[in-house]
């Protein structure tokens, strides 16, 4: 889907950019690395590239802007909307939690998962590794917010819970084996419920990612990552 300038006269980057923004505008295809400061215009960048992509003919659909807050990506959607004078249709722009929330609905029976999942935010995801706690390891004196992070950073970081643990949280080597207990519960729940947390986005994405099939077919419709 090719959009039309509404007013027919080709982008002005030349004014609006400097040398070395420009340079990363005029860029072909496959990979390019940006190493800027904070306050040296990425956002602007990134912007007027997908915006050039657009201009050149490249469809939005193919196109995949990931950025780490909600605010940011609605920025950078309305400055492409500003500069092409219309609306990307197709475009994904999100948080990297989006993005992986966006394929899992798709391909969610690839992972084992069902497509109407719910997602735990931190709170939820806290409250109930707290009820977990409560009902196996009733004295247990760990809060729960400690236990959901070592979990957390287990899983991300590819770490055995005693790893974590004894790296970050020497205080709490003493509940070792009642963490990895209920660590061990928590993804049993989940699964019983039907659930994912904010980690198992980025996770399941991942697999999908490095699954053959699923693989290719995110590849092949996502040409140009911003």
């Amino acid at each position: 889907m090719n959009i039309n300038i509404s007013s027919g006269t080709r982008i002005e980057y030349e004014r609006v950019l400097n040398e070395e923004q420009l340079r990363v505008i005029r860029e072909g295809e496959g990979p390019v690395l940006v190493l800027a400061g904070a306050g040296s215009g990425k956002t602007r960048v990134l912007t007027y590239r997908a915006a050039s992509l657009i201009e050149r003919g490249i469809d939005p659909h193919s196109i995949c802007l990931l950025t780490f807050t909600n605010k940011a990506a609605r920025e950078m959607v309305l400055r492409i909307e500003r500069i092409l004078r219309a609306m990307p249709q197709g475009l994904l722009a999100g948080t990297f939690h989006h993005a992986a929330n966006f394929f899992l609905r798709r391909y969610a029976r690839y992972v084992n998962l069902p497509s109407n999942y719910l997602i735990l935010d931190q709170e939820d995801a806290t409250s109930l590794i707290k009820a977990i706690a409560k009902e196996a390891i009733p004295a247990m004196r760990v809060s729960a917010e400690a236990v959901r992070e070592i979990i957390g950073l287990s899983a991300c970081g590819e770490e055995s819970i005693r790893d974590v643990v004894m790296n970050r949280y020497m205080e709490l080597s003493g509940f070792i084996p009642q963490i990895e207990s209920i660590a061990q519960a928590y993804e049993k729940k989940k699964r019983a419920l039907g659930v994912v947390d904010y980690d198992d986005l980025l996770l399941f994405w991942k697999k999908l990612l490095s699954q053959e099939n699923t693989g290719h077919k995110i590849s092949e419709r996502f040409r140009h990552i911003l």
